[in-house]
């Protein structure tokens, strides 16, 4: 199932997320451009927390900026994720977000990964060792 949501402002994509399976059915990757802010974030929460796949990747790579409600929303994602043997992991974290999430002191809590393939191909050998 793949689903996106835009928000436009003056005629321009402002924020764009692209929802979509993984290779695996297991996976499900929520893709971000633009800036992820509170304003964009009842849009995305609802749709990522409600995924019942048990690996749920955030390809960042076309992410411009996040801010302090972003970042709490992707702590609370991850909590949330875990308490229900579930895993997020982040991809394409690079430039700013990067160091948002470092100057939050929670980049270590998350496992990233250079772009989503990656992360579902090791996710996938994590919860499945014997197809590794």
């Amino acid at each position: 199932m793949d689903d996106s949501y835009m928000a436009q402002r003056a005629g321009r994509i402002e924020f764009a997320v692209q929802i979509r399976s993984g290779e695996n059915p297991a996976t499900i990757i929520v893709s971000v451009a633009g800036p992820l802010v509170l304003d964009h974030l009842v849009e995305i929460q609802d749709i990522c927390m409600s995924r019942v796949e048990p690996i749920l990747i955030f390809d960042l790579r076309q992410l411009s900026y996040l801010d302090s409600a972003a970042v709490g929303f992707l702590v609370h994602a991850y909590v949330s994720r875990v308490k229900t043997g579930k895993t997020l992991a982040l991809s394409g974290v690079n430039g700013m977000a990067k160091k948002v999430l470092e100057i939050a002191q929670v980049s270590k809590l998350f496992t990233m990964y250079a772009d989503p393939e990656e992360a579902e191909t090791a996710l996938i050998r994590r919860i499945h060792p014997a197809r590794a």
